[in-house]
């Protein structure tokens, strides 16, 4: 986001009538978005790693 927000204010530089608004709602709903997906991903992750059973791991 940080990035972003740094793409978009040197293209305002550069481009007088770039038209990007950066608020702190967008922001916060971006903020929230990155933890929806982090929390999906982990899930996914942490669902595979359980149906593993220890067996199988010291096992070899």
């Amino acid at each position: 986001m940080g990035l972003c927000t740094l793409i978009i204010a040197i293209a305002k530089l550069r481009i007088p009538d770039y038209s990007a608004n950066i608020t702190y709602t967008t922001l916060a709903f971006a903020f929230f978005m990155v933890l929806i997906i982090a929390g999906i991903s982990s899930y996914i992750g942490i669902r595979k790693v359980l149906k593993i059973e220890p067996f199988d791991i010291f096992r070899g």
